[in-house]
């Protein structure tokens, strides 16, 4: 009996060392307290839009990549717009009346457009919109016409074409065809197209119907408006178009 009541005991003695041993979970510590620090936002004044890719050029009768086309649309206006994200629904910008039938502004069973031009718009140089600059700047990247570039879209629905070049590369555009195409009417610029063309709206709404600042492109080297000047500026080289990296539009924010 005492041995058993000794096991018993010690028994006993294992079993409560046992309980008493169990490994008890550490009191939670408390967080660190978060320090805020006021950020000090360098440049408030001054908005910074990343985005991939670089720009190819910043000549509307070159440009024709989205990269080029983000940059010039805020640098550059059109005649019209699209109307947020509708490809059908157009909205006036240097033009005061989006064109229609109803209003008078096609004609012609679709071949006549009619844009009347803002007044009192200025150029990032200083200089005023006239309807005559609005005309110079659709005949301007028509003469200029790079290779791989947009123009081939306002040649067909102006002339037909695709170009301002043979297949033996020889100019084929004249004066006679640009003054037939586009005219100036009192404050209204016209646009006579060879035949009706459905897409005309929205390739005008596009940057290579950009309207550029004539006579600060004449003094940079550009197009002089006259048929003499139209072989010397024609088809420039990759990269040698006269605006790769110059401008003066009249869009909401400017080249620096």
């Amino acid at each position: 009996m005492k041995k058993i009541l000794i096991l018993l005991m010690v028994l006993a003695v294992a079993a409560t060392a046992f309980a008493g041993g169990k490994d008890e979970a550490p009191a939670a510590e408390e967080a660190p307290k978060k320090v805020v620090e006021e950020k000090v936002i360098k440049n408030p004044d001054t908005f910074i839009y990343a985005s991939y890719g670089n720009v190819d050029t910043l000549d509307p009768a070159k440009g024709y990549d989205n990269v080029s086309d983000g940059q010039m649309q805020n640098i550059y206006d059109t005649l019209i717009d699209f109307k947020g994200s509708s490809t059908e629904e157009f909205v006036p910008e240097l033009s005061t009346e989006v064109p229609s039938v109803a209003n008078g502004l096609i004609t012609n069973g679709g071949r006549t457009y009619t844009f009347p031009i803002r007044k009192g718009v200025k150029f990032h140089s200083g200089n005023d919109l006239t309807p005559e600059v609005v005309a110079w700047s659709f005949q301007r990247n028509l003469v200029v016409d790079p290779d791989g570039g947009p123009m081939w879209m306002v040649f067909e629905a102006f002339f037909g074409t695709y170009g301002s070049r043979d297949g033996d590369g020889n100019v084929v555009l004249t004066m006679d065809m640009l003054n037939e195409a586009i005219q100036v009417k009192g404050d209204s610029v016209v646009f006579n197209l060879t035949q009706p063309y459905a897409p005309f709206m929205s390739i005008l709404a596009g940057t290579w119907c950009s309207v550029m600042d004539r006579d600060w492109v004449i003094e940079q080297g550009g197009w002089d408006g006259t048929a003499a000047d139209i072989a010397r500026v024609n088809g420039p080289a990759e990269g040698e178009e006269l605006l790769y990296d110059i401008t003066s539009g009249t869009g909401p924010y400017k080249l620096s």
